[in-house]
């Protein structure tokens, strides 16, 4: 199975339990495909300099089919970044749904 198999499913969970039916902002359609693995945004000092290692924002990307306007969204704010493994490491890469959220019932069936 390939690193990221399962990424745009949990992405799309993830944004189903918070927004159910997303509208684009400029062209009010509901068109969104969600790209295929997660992109990144550098992190800069106030300083204006870039952090440094390498610091990247993880971000899933929603595409208006519509109109191409394009929504990036934090995999941490989704709840998409394991806490407990490598750091930076996406929930739904390598076959690892992300966790459920609380209260839903596969976070009853799980025991979380």
């Amino acid at each position: 199975m390939a690193p990221f198999d399962n990424f745009v499913p949990a992405v799309a969970q993830a944004l189903q339990q918070r927004v159910p039916k997303p509208e684009c902002p400029l062209c009010k359609q509901s068109q969104w495909v969600i790209n295929d693995v997660p992109v990144s945004a550098p992190v800069f000092e106030k300083t204006g300099e870039v952090k440094f290692p390498a610091t990247a924002m993880p971000l899933a990307a929603l595409i208006c089919r519509h109109c191409g306007y394009t929504a990036l969204l934090s995999l941490g704010a989704l709840g998409m970044l394991r806490q407990n493994t490598n750091a930076g490491q996406v929930a739904g890469a390598g076959g690892t749904p992300p966790p459920a959220a609380p209260g839903s019932a596969e976070s009853a069936r799980s025991g979380a």
